[in-house]
């Protein structure tokens, strides 16, 4: 297996204005220590709300609202060194607009102690979610009774149709 880049969102589906998060990680590699990637978002249909760093990883870069965050990402000393399928940084967004939309990894370059290399382009993985309004009254559909509440207390987003 050849050194990888990946995608993780969890759920599938996410409420028009929820937020998510996408778990960025490394497989299939042994004794790497740092990190340089590029992730590509929509940003009709997301908007880019900061990281969250996963214990023994530190950020040295601070990704900002683009189409696309690029991560320099460390491990902090030998005990984290990547050995495993290892998620190295946690990506937040907020569903901004209906439809499906991806995150995905569009650059990936590793490096052990002693020398660094560019992941093949075939190993850069994504995820997508589908992004949908949210039956609020729990009628069994979404009508414009929900869209108001919506706009009225959660400050969500108007459809796009």
């Amino acid at each position: 297996m050849k050194p990888t880049i990946d995608v993780a969102i969890a759920p599938e589906n996410i409420g028009l204005g929820k937020e998510f998060t996408a778990d960025i990680s490394l497989k299939n590699v042994k004794k790497i220590y740092a990190e340089d990637f590029e992730m590509k978002y929509d940003k009709e249909h997301l908007q880019y709300l900061g990281f969250e760093e996963v214990t023994g990883y530190k950020v040295y870069n601070k990704p900002i609202e683009q189409n696309g965050a690029v991560c320099l990402v460390a491990s902090l000393g030998e005990k984290y060194g990547i050995n495993e399928d290892t998620v190295v940084v946690k990506l937040k967004f907020k569903a901004k607009a209906k439809g499906i939309t991806i995150v995905d990894a569009t650059k990936a370059r590793s490096a052990d102690t002693e020398e660094e290399y560019d992941l093949e382009k075939d190993n850069y993985l994504e995820d997508s979610v589908i992004i949908e309004a949210t039956d609020v009254n729990k009628s069994g559909t979404y009508t414009l009774v929900d869209l108001a509440i919506d706009a009225r207390y959660f400050k969500y987003f108007a459809l796009r149709c």
